[in-house]
């Protein structure tokens, strides 16, 4: 039985390291961000299912992913890669008490 390329590389998602890694990044990203994950998606314009699957290391996000992402969140790309440095290109500060 042969296996097909596409479920090979199917196969070769799901046990990627780094794409797990990645994912979750990602994931502690935005729980430090303090956003559910259809607000998240929402904002990044993609589907709550394709940023689930990204959080997983099952799926790989694009350019335009990535890219607004790191715009609009601040987020290092060194950071979203590696792990290593600040999660942010700024600091994110805590907002003021009210009272």
């Amino acid at each position: 039985m042969q296996i097909k390329k596409e479920d090979a590389k199917k196969k070769e998602n799901l046990e990627n390291p780094e794409l797990i890694a990645f994912g979750q990044r990602l994931k502690d990203i935005r729980k430090n961000l303090d956003i559910q994950q259809k607000d998240f998606a929402e904002k990044l314009r993609i589907s709550g299912s394709f940023l689930s699957e990204v959080e997983k290391g099952k799926a790989k996000p694009g350019y335009d992913f990535i890219k607004n992402l790191i715009v609009k969140f601040d987020i290092n790309p060194l950071y979203l890669f590696t792990g290593e440095g600040p999660t942010f290109t700024r600091e994110v500060k805590e907002p003021e008490p009210t009272g």
